[in-house]
């Protein structure tokens, strides 16, 4: 069951890092849907090598490449 749930949530913020990932150019930022919760990510694109990260405003759903 936690095992599941687990690897449900991470092809979730996979999905919404790839989304991230196409939307935005390097140095950018933009608020985002939480897959988790629904709620207000803010995610960025490194300035410095393109990685990818968000976290959410309300239940803290977090990731960075």
């Amino acid at each position: 069951m936690i095992d599941q749930k687990i690897q449900d949530h991470t092809k979730k913020i996979l999905k919404v890092a790839a989304q991230i990932d196409a939307e935005l150019s390097n140095g950018e930022s933009k608020t985002v849907q939480c897959p988790i919760c629904g709620n207000d990510m803010l995610a960025g694109k490194s300035a410095f090598n393109g990685h990818v990260w968000a976290v959410c405003k309300k239940c803290g759903a977090s990731f960075m490449q």
